[in-house]
């Protein structure tokens, strides 16, 4: 279910976001107290879509870097159905004018994406990388043993897009799920966390 985002800092804007209506405010919180309390200095998104997730986590914490990827812009985006195109560039161009926000289009599994996913999520300060893209187990099991102890892995659609496989929970292993996970089950949402050892 595509919910609506309403922005907190800008009358007006409006961004399509693919959570459960319930389960943004169990977002919010979580990212406000994860990014504190793991001091994160780095939010990497992959799956950009509508904007709305990236514009609820700059919102969050307006001084955390994101870098958010995707292979189409968020006015093109395929998955809007309940924004406008013209509340879609509004989204787009908001974002577009902060420098803590960074887009890149294109394949995340290769090229220069790929590249650049590889070299910021080795680094040794503190991540999340949430993975709402188009194949989440492949950009979990691709990107994820690139973080480093203490970083957060986030996925969207754990229920749907992610199955408990032999291979995923063997995957796993260096990971602990985060207490979140019940507040987003109880809020119907579909996101879960987990912290690197």
């Amino acid at each position: 279910m595509r919910s609506l985002y309403r922005s907190k800092k800008v009358d007006g804007l409006v961004a399509e976001i693919s959570h459960e209506e319930k389960a943004i405010p169990v977002m919010q919180k979580f990212l406000k107290e994860v990014i504190v309390s793991s001091e994160i200095g780095l939010v990497v998104e992959i799956g950009t879509a509508t904007g709305g997730w990236t514009l609820l986590a700059h919102e969050v914490e307006p001084n955390i870097t994101i870098l958010t990827f995707d292979i189409e812009s968020i006015a093109d985006s395929k998955k809007r159905q309940r924004v406008t195109p013209r509340q879609a560039i509004a989204v787009q161009r908001h974002l577009d004018k902060t420098d803590r926000v960074q887009r890149f289009i294109g394949n995340c599994f290769s090229g220069c994406n790929c590249q650049i996913l590889n070299t910021v999520l080795k680094l040794s300060f503190a991540k999340l990388l949430y993975c709402d893209g188009g194949d989440k187990k492949r950009e979990m099991l691709e990107f994820g043993p690139l973080l480093n102890s203490g970083d957060i892995l986030g996925v969207h659609d754990w229920v749907t897009d992610v199955s408990h496989s032999d291979k995923i929970q063997s995957f796993l292993l260096p990971f602990r799920p985060l207490p979140i996970n019940s507040e987003f089950v109880s809020a119907g949402g579909s996101s879960r966390f987990f912290m690197k050892r």
